[in-house]
């Protein structure tokens, strides 16, 4: 890649045309593919996650991620799992240039999470609109502010992340190296070994010259990025910990709290509060107006300040978490950890397939959606938010929370529930059972899907993110491929292939028999008495009190086999 001077120097002195500006809704399986690019484009994915191929490049790309592609690349879109959603720049050179000699810059490609997605995202909707209504000069010129007010943030974003020139000494090799490495796993002696420098000498110099030692100024480097984007985007504090080299959102929000004294949630709305909300002076005001809007995956929706009927389609424990009883709920799951407290509530349908006309029987003042898809159907009825059930759990309760204007102390909840999984590890740990593989699977005799994600249900989030284990090592590089790989489809002929030590089955009335099928039968975990079943509505849910009950029930199982022997494999 270029550097920023590059790029900035040829849109300051180069003609460009705009071609087309396009919003693509991608599926999965059926990519977005441009066998090669008749002229360089900016992509922007607005949601979801991908893979992208551009050239020989392969690339894993989250929701707000920035490409720029050059004329004749290679590019293709693969969504993972579920739709993506990207706004796709084609732009040209003026009439003077030629097919030959084209600029290094118009070339290049390059891609990054920008600082400020949010910002992006209104531009690139500015854009689409503006284009589609470019008839007259006046237009077009509206429609090129706009995109080129967006490669200037881009152009901040390159900018701002200059690196300081090497000096020839250790310290400034050291500080090269970090400022290109912060967010991997950084130990001082390979800070050492990049400066050709022992670990004792380095750590002395780096210190009398910045004031700390060189972990320190990596863990600051961090906590500033990691302060930018609790400010500025709506990432969720997985999404930041994972961008920071941090194993997840609990190891993140424990060196946050260390180092600034309060909990990232809580610096969020902190933060929030002072940019945006009204101060106390008009405070007043703001209790009599009618609604106030909050920002979700699929942009601000206005809601009533405090919504008293509320449905909730699949969230519902959350929900419920907030102290509000729905006064209608997607269809219960027999088994559900929130069983008891939701019977009696009128159910409206599958979350996915709703009846639309029973949730406008019940006159709700705001609903609460897991999916896009969802939300389109049945926005019309009352204002509906739409909050990614696959998710951070803390994010996702935050969320929520904010949707229905409640005081819930998101923070302690969330702590509450990091200390049981910590004391199930610790079980799990003394048992002599971390270390042994766990396959969850679905299905019967024509085909088991092998959950490969641990965002993806069925107990995944509680069993490899929370309680930390692990699935043999096939399907375990797809859940550590951003932990959102797809499922497979396993003919039960070929499960000995990617069972591991112990299998988790959600059990459902009526599901089949596996017993019947000799294959089944030879796998060791159900020979030896280490398949577990639990309730597939208790798996289903992915809410903070169905994590708990998972987290509870998972170990409980697990150390009833070790209690048995079970666990001592191979002994």
């Amino acid at each position: 890649m270029l550097d920023s001077k590059a790029h900035r120097l040829f849109w300051e002195n180069t003609f460009i045309c705009i071609r087309s500006v396009r919003l693509h809704y991608v599926q999965p399986l059926q990519p977005l593919l441009y066998d090669r690019l008749p002229s360089s484009v900016f992509l922007f994915l607005c949601q979801g996650r991908a893979g992208i191929e551009l050239g020989d490049d392969r690339l894993a790309a989250e929701r707000f991620f920035a490409l720029h592609a050059g004329a004749g690349a290679r590019l293709a879109l693969y969504p993972e799992r579920r739709e993506c959603k990207c706004y796709v720049v084609e732009y040209g050179l003026g009439p003077e240039a030629s097919g030959k000699g084209l600029p290094d810059a118009y070339l290049d490609s390059y891609g990054f999470i920008p600082e400020l997605p949010l910002a992006i995202t209104e531009l690139m909707d500015k854009l689409l609109q503006s284009d589609r209504s470019a008839d007259t000069l006046m237009q077009q010129a509206i429609a090129k502010g706009h995109f080129y007010r967006f490669v200037e943030l881009l152009l901040d974003q390159l900018e701002s992340s200059a690196l300081p020139e090497p000096g020839g000494d250790s310290v400034s090799e050291a500080l090269q190296y970090i400022h290109l490495h912060y967010e991997d796993e950084i130990s001082l002696e390979q800070l050492a070994d990049q400066a050709d420098s022992s670990p004792r000498h380095l750590g002395r110099q780096f210190k009398e010259r910045m004031g700390v030692s060189p972990i320190d100024y990596v863990i600051h480097l961090r906590m500033k990025k990691a302060k930018r984007l609790l400010a500025s985007t709506d990432a969720s504090l997985q999404e930041i910990a994972e961008s920071l080299g941090y194993s997840d959102s609990y190891a993140f929000a424990k060196m946050f709290k260390k180092q600034t004294g309060m909990p990232p949630i809580g610096y969020r709305d902190l933060h929030r509060r002072r940019d945006g909300a009204p101060t106390s002076s008009s405070q007043d005001v703001h209790m009599l107006a009618a609604s106030r809007s909050v920002q979700t995956s699929t942009g601000s929706v206005k809601v009533p300040l405090r919504p008293e009927r509320v449905v909730v389609l699949y969230l519902i424990g959350d929900v419920l978490t907030c102290g509000v009883v729905p006064v209608g709920i997607s269809d219960l799951y027999q088994g559900a950890s929130f069983e008891a407290e939701a019977a009696g509530i009128p159910q409206v349908g599958p979350w996915y397939a709703p009846d639309l006309e029973a949730i406008a029987a019940l006159k709700p003042d705001l609903i609460v959606v897991p999916s896009e898809k969802t939300w389109q159907q049945i926005r019309h009825i009352a204002p509906t938010v739409c909050i990614d059930a696959f998710h951070d759990s803390a994010e996702q309760l935050a969320t929520v929370n904010a949707s229905l204007g409640r005081s819930l102390d998101v923070w302690s909840r969330t702590e509450h529930l990091l200390r049981l999984a910590e004391r199930c590890k610790d079980q799990l740990r003394q048992a002599g059972l971390q270390d042994r593989t766990v396959t969850i699977v679905e299905g019967g005799l024509k085909g088991m899907s092998v959950v490969c994600s641990k965002w993806a249900g069925r107990g995944s989030q509680a069993l490899y993110h929370f309680l930390g284990m692990k699935a043999p090592a096939f399907i375990q590089s797809r859940i550590d491929y951003s932990g959102k790989g797809n499922n497979l489809i396993v003919p039960l002929e070929n499960l000995a292939s990617v069972a591991g030590d112990f299998l988790i089955r959600s059990s459902y009335p009526g599901m089949d028999d596996l017993s019947v099928h000799e294959v089944w039968r030879s796998l060791p975990a159900v020979n030896d008495g280490r398949l577990i079943e639990l309730d597939f509505g208790l798996l289903y849910y992915p809410d903070t009190l169905s994590m708990e009950q998972q987290i509870v029930r998972i170990t409980e199982r697990l150390l009833n086999c070790a209690d048995r022997g079970i666990g001592r494999i191979g002994q």
